[in-house]
This record gives structure tokens, sequence and C-alpha cells, in this order.
């Protein structure tokens, strides 16, 4: 890279890029390029690490913490669309792991596609449907999108998977409400607010349903 520089103070652009180009095909060690990654962008040096990061997408692609430091790398820095491209390329080489689908999910919706950040995340959570993170933005995205019918169906899979856990219950009570099912929504707020009896915002839950269903 230092000679590139040299060759673009000479004026000499096409030898700068052929020495870059060189420089880049020489990387074959996984724990000098992840250095690079961290140090050429703090150095402002953006367009060198995207085209490091090209080559691990061609030449690189079988490696995975690689592909998967390089999406990290685009992210710290703010280019999440770069980072959903260079996500994407990691799932067409790993189409089985569920991390990467989930990544993507999250670029998606920060991207503004909801949809398709849905669509990635139903991907993750098929191939590793004992995660509960996934079961939980599932769950919430199923809400935001008024499908009350999956949102009903995933916390109850949450509450399958983590029994003790007061969140899958608040979140079926809140579906069971949205859907009219006012005493079914009462009954898993209770046991919300038994399985953490500290808190206040379980217990003001049950009081509200309490409430709304004796004077149904």
């Amino acid at each position: 890279m230092r000679c590139a520089r040299i060759f673009e103070a000479a004026g000499d652009e096409k030898a700068a890029e052929e020495v870059r180009t060189a420089a880049i095909g020489a990387l074959g060690n996984p724990g000098l390029i992840m250095s690079l990654l961290r140090r050429l962008p703090a150095a402002g040096r953006m367009d060198d690490t995207k085209k490091i990061i090209a080559h691990i997408e061609t030449r690189l692609s079988g490696n995975l913490d690689l592909l998967s430091f390089a999406v990290l790398t685009l992210e710290s820095n703010g280019d999440d669309t770069s980072a959903a491209r260079t996500c994407h390329a990691a799932i067409r080489s790993h189409p089985n792991e569920a991390a990467l689908l989930a990544r993507m999910a999250t670029l998606q919706q920060r991207l503004g596609h909801g949809k398709r950040a849905l669509a990635f995340l139903e991907r993750a959570y098929a191939l590793d449907s004992t995660n509960t993170g996934y079961l939980r933005r599932l769950i919430e995205a199923h809400l935001a999108a008024r499908d009350l019918g999956l949102a009903e169906q995933r916390a109850r899979a949450y509450i399958a998977l983590a029994p003790r856990d007061p969140y899958g219950y608040l979140q079926l009570a809140s579906t069971c409400r949205r859907m009219g099912r006012k005493t079914e929504a009462l009954e898993n707020a209770q046991r919300a607010a038994e399985l953490d009896p500290a808190s206040e915002r379980y217990k003001n839950y049950v009081r509200e349903l309490t409430d709304i269903v004796a004077k149904r």
C-alpha cells in the first residue's frame, strides 16, 4: 500500500492501482486481513478497506469468520448498504448459517425493508428453532405487522422453550388482548407477574386487564 502511495504522488494512478491489486491479491493470512480491516477504516481509507472485503468475498468466501468480520467492519463504519451486500455474499457461501441470516434481517430493517427483514429472520428461525432471541424478534415483528395469529404462535413457541421467562406470557397476553380474548390475556399476564413478582409493570398490566374483564 505504501508503494501505491509513491506512484500516486508521482501521478501514475495506473501503477498505483496495480500495486494495490497485487497487495490485496497476496493476502491470505486471516489474522493479517482482520488487522487491516481494523486499521484502514480508522485511517480514513475506506476504499482500500472495501477492496480487501471484495477480495474476501471472491477469494476467501469459505472463511465464515472473515466474512462476518467484514460485515461488522462495514456496519461499524455506518455503511449498512455495503454491509448488506457483503452479508448477502456470505449467505450465498454459507446458506445454513442462522446467525448470518439474522444479521441480514437487522441490516434490512435498518435500511427500511421490513418485509425482507422478516423473511430473513424467519429463515434464521427455521434453522435454529430453539433460539429465543429470534423468537423475541419474530413476536415483536408480527405484532407490529398486526399478524396476530403468527404472533400468538411464536409466543406459545417461546413459552414452550422458556416456561420460566415472563416475556413469553406477557407477549401472549398482549396478543390475546388484541384478539379480543380478554380473560385469556389476564391469565397470561398473571402468570408473567407470578414469575417476576418484583415487576411493577406486570402488576399494573394485571390490574388493567382485571378491570377490563370485570366490566364485560
